[in-house]
């Protein structure tokens, strides 16, 4: 506990100390502290300090120039430079205006928990914007690719997994900070001799924040994958869409007639039956049939189906030739022959197969879709409990550490509902045993840092390793004491 006398100048220790040196961390009055009397110039029109001279002689005078601006309206204000009698540093600032900073550095630290929160609600914005285009996809009988929807509601149940985590995580540091705050919780009775010690623990608060924060985009690391490849399926499929649009007055699909897929710039080179115009054109594939539409002309383009072919009528399908690959189709009435690139005809192959059993392939369960449109996705129970215990840390005077409200450490329990009371009351003893030797090295801590034993900052590092064991076992013990009571119950 830091008594009135830190309050005072520590070298005349008469009169109240107003300045904090932030290289020697000593704090002094007005009188004790060094002042010499300066000139500082600034700019008039854009306030800058960014002042030189650049003309230095008897004839002219002096002649300031703004670097900023370029303006030579500058300003000359007397200014009074204040150093420390200690070190001599110039580094001095008043500790009214010290304090304040620590405490927006406190807050602004502490807030970097929210990026949990933070993170989850871009993902399920996200999650909703790929949800909706699924939904609005699947309306309009573009039915590819069941396993969106399974990896969606499975990303869904990951995501409460994940909130969980978050949660769990930051209240466990959040509460190991309270418990290192707990002397200073009155923002107001900070004091310069107290400075120190709380910068270390703003630091070490921000390393953590640090760490937490590299872990939050670690746990979604898997989601932002998995949404990632649904994303990519979509536009898939979207891609397929809007040729299909483009298209559709030309196409003249079936009812209950499904898109599947299409190829732009595919050349019809050749077929053996009467009739068939040769050219460029759009390939389509639908789940009963396989049309050709083909585009001519320069200035006025003209747009005609060539050719529907049922699957019924396709004997087989295969790519000929040694060097120049063609895409061949044995009709029952004729062949046809494409050309395009290697890999697009490997893709049409590979399509029609998807096409001529797309019932294997297409989603056939209208309740999963149900389920995906109605699913609840919300981050504000999430933002509510991290702001309350933010706000509880930082707000001067936090509320008592309560077990039952913190989400449990992971770790294991060596207690089952099998093991017997005696038992379990023997392990309670053993980990009070821990938890008084945890707090006696604690007290002796203390008692070296406040004799100058050892350093603030090592004391910050053990003393956070202290509490942290110290809180497991807390929660061990509470854990044992609830199983205990149930088993008494039975």
């Amino acid at each position: 506990m830091v008594t009135n006398e830190t309050h005072h100048c520590i070298f005349c220790d008469q009169r109240k100390a107003i300045y904090y040196c932030e290289d020697c961390n000593l704090s002094f009055c007005e009188d004790c502290g060094y002042t010499e009397k300066r000139t500082i110039y600034e700019c008039a029109q854009c306030k800058s300090p960014n002042v030189e001279c650049r003309q230095r002689n008897s004839v002219n005078g002096e002649l300031y120039i703004c670097k900023d601006c370029g303006s030579l309206d500058i300003e000359a204000k007397p200014s009074i430079q204040r150093s420390c009698p200690g070190c001599r540093s110039s580094s001095i600032v008043p500790i009214s205006k010290k304090r304040l900073v620590l405490i927006r550095n406190l807050k602004d630290v502490v807030n970097g928990f929210k990026l949990g929160y933070q993170e989850l609600k871009v993902f399920l914005r996200d999650f909703r914007s790929i949800r909706q285009r699924t939904l609005a996809l699947r309306a309009v009988g573009y039915l590819h690719d069941p396993v969106i929807e399974n990896t969606l509601l499975q990303v869904n149940e990951t995501i409460k997994a994940v909130s969980k985590e978050i949660l769990d995580r930051a209240t466990q540091e959040i509460d190991l900070f309270r418990i290192q705050m707990e002397k200073f919780y009155n923002f107001s009775k900070w004091t310069a001799a107290d400075f120190p010690e709380i910068e270390l623990i703003i630091k070490q608060i921000h390393e953590d924040v640090l760490n937490y924060q590299a872990y939050i985009q670690k746990i979604f690391a898997h989601p932002k994958s998995e949404l990632n490849l649904v994303q990519s399926k979509l536009n898939v499929i979207r891609y397929y869409k809007s040729i299909y649009d483009e298209f559709i007055q030309y196409l003249n699909l079936f009812p209950g007639e499904l898109p599947v897929c299409a190829f732009k710039d595919i050349k019809f080179a050749k077929s053996t039956i009467q009739g068939l115009r040769k050219g460029k054109g759009i390939l389509f594939l639908t789940d009963q049939r396989l049309i050709f539409i083909k585009k001519s002309g320069i200035i006025r383009k003209k747009t005609q189906r060539i050719f529907n072919f049922s699957f019924n009528h396709i004997l087989d399908v295969t790519l000929n030739g040694r060097i120049f690959k063609k895409l061949l189709f044995i009709l029952d009435q004729g062949n046809l022959i494409f050309s395009a690139q290697k890999r697009m005809m490997d893709a049409i192959l590979d399509y029609l197969n998807i096409s001529v059993n797309f019932g294997k392939y297409r989603i056939n369960d209208g309740k999963i879709l149900n389920t995906l449109d109605q699913l609840q996705l919300s981050t504000k129970h999430l933002e509510k409990q991290i702001d309350k215990r933010i706000v509880q840390l930082v707000a001067g005077a936090p509320e008592a550490l309560n077990l039952e409200s913190i989400s449990p450490i992971s770790f294991t329990t060596e207690v089952g509902n099998n093991i017997p009371v005696v038992n379990t009351n023997r392990m309670i003893i053993k980990f009070q045993t821990e938890k008084f030797s945890i707090e006696q090295t604690i007290q002796n801590l203390e008692d070296k840092f406040k004799t100058g034993g050892i350093g603030a900052e090592t004391y910050i590092r053990n003393f956070r390793n202290l509490q942290s064991e110290l809180y497991i076992i807390d929660k061990k013990i509470f854990e044992l004491e609830k199983n205990n009571y149930e088993d008494l119950q039975l």
